[in-house]
């Protein structure tokens, strides 16, 4: 019928049936209602029923109105996020995070506020990043940070801003980076570690140096091979003696193997040499015959010095039958 005086008893059914077809079917048709008055009469039943025995229907209200995609239901939903029912919270939260737009940014701050953790986090950045200009999303948060006095929440903005890899939020992490507060600066140097772009090279390449914290020392390490790999020319040796530099510095051998995995990245000859060296370690080998032949499929074998006597000893030497295949392809090829 798609009538507005069908949206209670659908959502009573959806809400109080054992039956799992039932309730399926309750809210399929609850989400095709099309009469002119049913987004109204789910937001006005979201706002008035919210303990007690209605509190499973006005979870499936909430549901609907994510489902139906009705905007008007943002405002009653902020209300709703802040319910002590952890259930009817919960959903209104995943609601916003599909609802809310870029004109709702500041009250989804003030819910990360209020309610810190990991949903309302990610719901907040959903909504910032349908923000066009990435430089303007960190606005909301920036602008209130300073005035949070709990810590906890501050790690949840911090985790947020790391997100939405917004520039006007390189000063705040860097500042925090060095605070006095344990769980800032883990928190921030956490968010660095896993920053989309460049903006902390510096720092996280000094924390790879002096960091006392083994397990920041570590997230720093992987961070800043990440970075050297993601590095824009990769047949130039810059690259490859800053990955041997960090060899050198590698806390454990399984960082040790990251930097040899990254090698395979770069076309030279250094590159070449260096994990030529390294298939001669048995903790090593693995990840040296595999960079190894992607060095010589990058660079070519006519163009790479040593590249026909890598490959040969790739081929006798004991490796798995995926190198050996690409191997001699490149010398067939050759």
């Amino acid at each position: 019928l798609g009538e507005a005086s069908s949206v209670m008893p659908l959502a009573k059914a959806a809400a109080g049936s054992a039956d799992r077809d039932e309730i399926q079917q309750a809210r399929t048709a609850l989400y095709a209602l099309s009469g002119p008055d049913v987004n109204k009469a789910v937001v006005d039943a979201m706002a008035s029923g919210t303990t007690g025995a209605d509190e499973k229907v006005t979870v499936e209200l909430i549901r609907a109105a994510d489902q139906r995609g009705i905007s008007e239901a943002v405002p009653v939903l902020f209300k709703t996020a802040r319910n002590t029912n952890p259930a009817i919270a919960a959903e209104s939260v995943r609601a916003l995070q599909g609802l809310a737009t870029p004109k709702d940014i500041d009250e989804m701050v003030n819910l990360l506020i209020e309610k810190p953790g990991a949903p309302t986090e990610t719901a907040l950045v959903v909504v910032a990043e349908r923000i066009e200009d990435r430089n303007q999303r960190a606005r909301a948060i920036l602008t209130r940070y300073d005035a949070v006095p709990k810590e906890e929440v501050k790690a949840s903005l911090l985790r947020v801003l790391g997100k939405l890899g917004d520039s006007n939020a390189v000063t705040l992490l860097k500042k925090e980076k060095d605070a006095g507060s344990q769980m800032l600066r883990d928190t921030a140097v956490r968010v660095m570690t896993d920053w989309p772009g460049r903006d902390f090279m510096d720092e996280i390449r000094q924390m790879v140096r002096q960091e006392q914290d083994e397990k920041l020392r570590i997230l720093a390490f992987r961070a800043y091979v990440r970075l050297l790999t993601d590095a824009p020319d990769q047949s130039s040796n810059a690259g490859v003696d800053a990955l041997i530099e960090a060899f050198a510095m590698a806390p454990r051998t399984d960082e040790q193997r990251l930097v040899i995995g990254a090698m395979g990245s770069f076309a030279t000859d250094k590159a070449l040499e260096f994990v030529a060296k390294a298939m001669d370690n048995p903790d090593l080998k693995a990840e040296a015959q595999a960079s190894a032949v992607a060095i010589c499929e990058k660079g070519g074998v006519k163009n790479l010095a040593q590249a026909q006597d890598v490959l040969k000893r790739l081929i006798t030497a004991p490796s798995s039958e995926t190198v050996k295949e690409r191997a001699q392809k490149l010398l067939n090829e050759d």
